[in-house]
């Protein structure tokens, strides 16, 4: 396994040379749809409710294992993450410094107690989101100063979004709830870089339907530092991510939102006549971008 300062050093090498257009067109979709940060809550179960439906009546958006769907049924009975993360969405990352914070912010993810993890005798583990190949904790409780110095040369955001969710999932710094901490930090970063006003796409279910491609791009980047292959891997999940939260916005969209200040408005779903028929054409025509090959 690679150390965190030999992956940092491969992340150095990769170029910022990809055509982001699609994705971005799709993510700010999701977003215009869902329109108030608000409405953002509970996403996360609503869109992985919906993937077990979809499997079920045989258009199946997973990886069809076993694994991803018993992941995605866990949502029923998780807290809704997209709660504690709004209390965060309007301030810096500052506060990932303080190690009593980010415990508080992971215990309120995880609806448990969670701690910083001192010491830990596994290098390798199933975790929720992959089979990773965990940092040793010499590297772990450095995590805040990793998350903090992102290669300056990811000028890319959502390469920066990828490398901190990467970073944290590998370095697995608390005791429990890496992977939503993860999922926030990357759903924060990209909220910094001007691509999501706030967390509407449900990044936990996208990252669970396709755990077996998940386990393999972790497993591949933590033994050979090949981020390109990571990033790519990372913007496929964001499209799906996006499609998700389009399909949902067409059947919730609270109207008390609607007209809030600060929210886009959006299209609003309609239940009869051209406008319901035009929400419908334009959620079809950001799906096909957001399903474009990105290079």
């Amino acid at each position: 396994m690679l150390s965190m300062p030999d992956l940092r050093a491969h992340v150095g090498a990769v170029a910022d040379d990809r055509s982001d257009l699609p994705l971005k067109m799709a993510l700010r979709q999701a977003e215009t749809h869902l329109g108030h940060v608000r409405a953002c809550i509970g996403l996360e179960q609503r869109a992985a409710h919906k993937l077990i439906s979809d499997a079920e009546e045989g258009m199946d958006l997973t990886d069809g294992s076993a694994e991803a769907l018993a992941l995605l049924k866990r949502y029923a009975f998780r807290p809704s993450l997209e709660f504690p993360l709004s209390t965060w969405w309007g301030h810096d990352t500052s506060a990932l410094s303080s190690d009593a914070w980010v415990e508080t912010f992971t215990s309120a993810l995880l609806g448990t107690r969670s701690c910083r993890s001192r010491r830990r005798m596994r290098t390798r583990g199933d975790a929720e989101n992959g089979w990773v190949l965990f940092a040793p904790p010499r590297q772990a409780v450095r995590w805040s100063r990793y998350v903090a110095s992102a290669p300056v040369n990811l000028s890319n955001a959502i390469d920066r979004a990828a490398y901190l969710y990467a970073a944290t999932l590998i370095l697995h710094p608390m005791t429990d709830g890496n992977g939503r901490l993860a999922r926030c930090l990357a759903l924060k970063t990209l909220n910094a870089e001007g691509l999501l006003a706030w967390p509407s796409i449900p990044l936990g279910p996208a990252i669970h339907a396709r755990m077996e491609q998940n386990s393999r791009a972790i497993q591949l980047l933590c033994e050979t530092g090949d981020w390109r292959a990571y990033f790519g891997h990372f913007r496929q999940v964001l499209s799906l991510a996006a499609r998700l939260s389009i399909d949902l916005a067409a059947d919730f969209v609270p109207a008390q939102y609607g007209s809030s200040s600060g929210g886009g408005t959006g299209p609003r779903p309609s239940s009869a006549g051209s406008s319901g028929a035009a929400s419908a054409s334009s959620s079809e025509a950001v799906r096909a971008n957001s399903e474009a090959r990105v290079s």
